[in-house]
């Protein structure tokens, strides 16, 4: 029986494969051993899947975490930032122009930042904590097929309520860990959920495929907001109604699911601001 370790580029966590000609186990190292008999051809994309959700779901789960204290001027640099980057569509601006932006001293910069070069990385991760806690906290949908439609819409109707929240997603969701995990965990459950109760029909050798078409899905329908080809509610749906029947739901179940009522995000969570 050969014996194989595999490392996904995304995630720290490695998979212990064992495999024979007529049958696999695999095991995280981190979990007890799961007994689950998978063919050769679909070892590779089960333990993505399982090393994949695992970091999500890490990191997702510390950013439920209290965070730290966030004075004003910290938060009118965050958002000065998000500006910024978003507009630039670059990771680096000067000090000069971000106080600037921000209304505040160069002095003020350095002594609310620890690190300057390392901005854009906190923001990211700032933002993507918060819009995974909105989300979780607002679609508590039991059908899978539902809550994976609204987790889509979310994120296209914040796009079109906050232009630069959403040119910020838009320009670096695929490259940047931290919105990358946001926008391929929020929806994580939703794809197991229907794949574990038969909602969807998709072999499991297609799952991390799917993941990376609803990210790619989501962000071109919040560009078609952004640049003022479609109204949120029409690319919306649009996007969310394609991803249902691309997974084989009815395509009319699929249309109602898309277009109910999309319900409002809870309020921005207190970020324990300081004077």
């Amino acid at each position: 029986m050969a014996s194989e370790t595999l490392k996904p580029a995304w995630s720290q966590k490695r998979i212990a494969i064992t495999a024979n000609e007529h049958s696999v186990f695999w095991q995280a190292q981190t979990s007890p051993l799961t007994h689950t008999r998978y063919s050769p051809d679909r070892l590779v994309a089960r333990s993505a899947l399982l090393t994949f959700e695992q970091s999500c779901t890490i990191r997702s789960d510390a950013s439920r975490n209290p965070r730290p204290p966030v004075n004003q001027a910290q938060r009118r640099i965050h958002e000065a930032a998000i500006r910024l980057f978003a507009e630039h569509g670059n990771q680096r601006v000067s000090v000069s122009d971000l106080a600037q932006a921000a209304g505040v001293a160069r002095g003020t910069i350095y002594n609310n930042i620890e690190a300057p070069e390392y901005l854009f990385e906190q923001v990211a991760a700032q933002l993507a904590a918060e819009m995974h806690e909105r989300v979780t906290a607002c679609d508590q949908n039991s059908d899978p097929a539902h809550r994976l439609a609204n987790d889509i819409r979310f994120f296209v109707r914040r796009a079109h309520e906050e232009p630069q929240w959403g040119w910020f997603v838009y320009r670096f969701g695929i490259n940047n860990d931290s919105l990358r995990d946001l926008l391929n965990g929020t929806p994580m459950r939703a794809i197991t959920k229907g794949v574990d109760r038969h909602r969807y029909d998709l072999r499991e050798e297609l799952l991390p495929g799917a993941m990376a078409m609803i990210a790619g899905t989501t962000l071109t329908a919040m560009w078609m907001v952004l640049e003022g080809h479609q109204t949120w509610r029409e690319a919306g749906s649009g996007a969310a109604e394609l991803v249902l029947r691309s997974f084989g739901i009815e395509p009319s179940e699929a249309r109602r699911l898309a277009e109910t009522d999309l319900p409002p995000l809870p309020p921005t969570p207190d970020l324990h601001v300081v004077s």
